[in-house]
């Protein structure tokens, strides 16, 4: 049961990740394709994006590696101490 409950947190982990990443990056591309003179309104939101798409690709990232270590049948990373 330990199995699936880590493939189920793998697999959550590696969409919120994505979601994160992919999230980060289309705030990133919005704020440089609007002109100039808005950019400045905007210019709060441009530091969330990149703090979100850092935190996104840092979990996508890990992830990851938890994802190859599963798939590998090495013993899964310990999550949060619960065993």
């Amino acid at each position: 049961m330990t199995g699936v409950k880590e493939l189920i947190l793998t697999i959550i982990s590696v969409a919120l990740g994505a979601a994160m990443t992919i999230w980060g990056v289309y705030m990133l591309a919005r704020y440089f394709r609007t002109p100039r003179a808005e950019r400045r309104r905007l210019k709060p939101y441009v530091w969330v994006a990149a703090v979100i798409l850092l935190l996104g690709s840092g979990d996508l990232a890990k992830a990851v590696r938890d994802a190859v270590k599963l798939a590998r049948g090495d013993a899964p990373a310990a999550r949060s101490g619960a065993e």
